[in-house]
């Protein structure tokens, strides 16, 4: 939806009159004309592969909304943060929208000289560091950054339109950062044809901005040839994600048969039935970054939405991080000093790191508040109870056993125990209270869904006349088992 740069056939004809004068001879008038009509396509390639959006010079003919319906309709009211032209030679630059700093760096090219093209932007709430973009030097040009309210939370967001450049019809890129609360932000990404601050526009007048995204398909028409539409979808802002919505707007989604000529004019030479497959191959759900927890040098990391890493641990004996659903706690397995429990032979049947006995621990996703949650634990072996013992022993806990419940209040893990099976247990994360839950080799939480909550919990069993299988076994988020959930052999 955006009004593209068109080629300055002058600057082509004058770039005509240099060559020609630099040949040294004279050329016929069919000759010059071949010429001019050669450094036209030449200019044009070349507007193509410096600006990206010369190459798409065209699409401004396709529009999904003509000038009169863009009238009636609630546009983006934004603020400009930093314009495309004018700053990406300008260098390094910063801009202060109220208690939020954005600055601008020029990447470094190859042989360590400032880039006139490329850059890192980050994004400062009260002059920390709070988003940081391109610094992976993804795309080649950062374009125009502006400031807005797309979601009605009374917060600023800020979007960023940025260029793959090529030839052709290169399909470019949006990137948004939605403000959360105050400093917080989470970032969505999306690829678009000739992007556009039009393109955010309140149909519904509900104080929340839809966002109109363009993307091509190609379908073989009755004439046996493929013929290629743009396709205009709507979609909404729905919990810091994009929710496809063609309902919120009258009309959509837009069918536009691309034929070289001018044409807003519906498709009519596609059936309902093309229309909905074309609409169903969109993504539905446009999700915004996830904050992840990394292990490096045996410290927890988080990485947040905007690429920035927060050390979170110190210790350097730490392993198999896992966030909570609500993004607030960080779990992880601690390497204790003590030594572990081991059920048989001696301690040269057992790989060095295996000798000393594993913890639980848990963290703030901010780095606050780390302490121990589940301490290790050898069996009484004199109790008379020594099954129930190792229900409660703590010595190795398994990696890929860590699992939050829904609502974060409730870690679940699986330690060693019992030589064909190990033991489930569930921890609070509040008060420390550790219960056995069952003897289980895995465990899956189901987070969403009537039986949410519930655990699906693999288990090896014995047949009442020998022999024994494994299944899965659904169990209630208290530890009661409800049924068989399937069995695997």
């Amino acid at each position: 939806m955006q009004e593209h740069r068109k080629i300055d056939h002058n600057k082509a004809l004058a770039l005509y009159v240099l060559l020609s004068a630099h040949s040294g001879h004279r050329q016929s008038e069919r000759a010059k004309e071949e010429m001019k009509k050669l450094i036209i396509i030449v200019s044009f390639f070349m507007g193509a592969t410096f600006f990206a959006d010369g190459a798409m010079a065209y699409l401004e003919n396709y529009p999904c909304l003509n000038k009169n319906e863009m009238t009636k309709l609630a546009t983006l009211k934004s603020k400009l943060i930093m314009d495309k032209d004018t700053d990406r030679v300008a260098g390094e630059k910063t801009v202060q929208s109220g208690e939020i700093s954005i600055h601008r760096i020029p990447n470094r090219e190859t042989d360590g000289k400032p880039s006139q093209l490329s850059s890192t932007v980050e994004l400062s709430y009260r002059s920390k560091i709070v988003a940081r973009i391109n610094n992976d030097q993804k795309y080649p040009y950062i374009g125009e950054i502006r400031e807005a309210d797309l979601d009605g939370n009374g917060l600023e967001d800020f979007i960023f339109i940025v260029s793959y450049m090529g030839n052709g019809i290169p399909i470019d890129a949006v990137i948004l950062l939605l403000q959360t609360k105050k400093g917080e932000f989470k970032r969505l990404d999306y690829d678009t044809y000739s992007p556009s601050f039009n393109d955010f526009i309140d149909f519904n007048r509900d104080g929340k901005y839809e966002v109109v995204i363009t993307s091509m398909s190609q379908l073989k028409g009755a004439d046996g040839k493929y013929h290629s539409y743009w396709v205009y979808s709507v979609y909404e802002f729905a919990e810091f994600n994009l929710v496809i919505d063609n309902l919120l707007a009258t009309g959509f989604p837009k069918f536009i048969w691309f034929t070289n000529r001018p044409n807003s004019k519906e498709a009519k030479n596609l059936s309902p039935a093309e229309k909905n497959g074309i609409i169903r191959s969109l993504p539905q759900v446009i999700e915004s970054k996830s904050l992840k927890v990394f292990i490096k040098n045996g410290n927890a990391f988080l990485a947040n939405n905007s690429e920035r890493e927060v050390q979170l641990t110190h210790s350097g004996d730490n392993r198999a991080a896992v966030l909570s659903p609500d993004g607030v706690t960080v779990a992880f397995i601690h390497k204790s000093k003590e030594k572990a429990y081991l059920p048989s032979g001696s301690e040269e049947d057992y790989p060095a790191e295996d000798l000393l006995a594993d913890q639980l621990w848990v963290v703030g996703a901010d780095g606050s508040n780390e302490r121990i949650l589940v301490k290790e634990r050898s069996p009484d072996e004199a109790s008379k109870n020594i099954a129930e013992e190792l229900e409660r022993t703590i010595a190795h806990i398994e990696d890929d056993s860590i699992s939050f419940s829904p609502d974060g209040k409730e870690i679940y893990f699986i330690s060693s125990a019992w030589v064909t099976s190990g033991a489930l247990h569930g921890v609070s994360v509040q008060s420390g209270k550790n219960q056995f839950i069952a003897p289980a080799n895995s465990v899956k939480v189901i987070m969403e869904g009537p039986k949410k909550g519930c655990l699906i919990v693999e288990q090896h069993r014995y047949y009442e006349k020998g022999g024994s299988y494994d299944a899965s076994f659904l169990f209630s988020p208290e530890g009661k088992e409800i049924g068989l959930w399937a069995k695997e052999y």
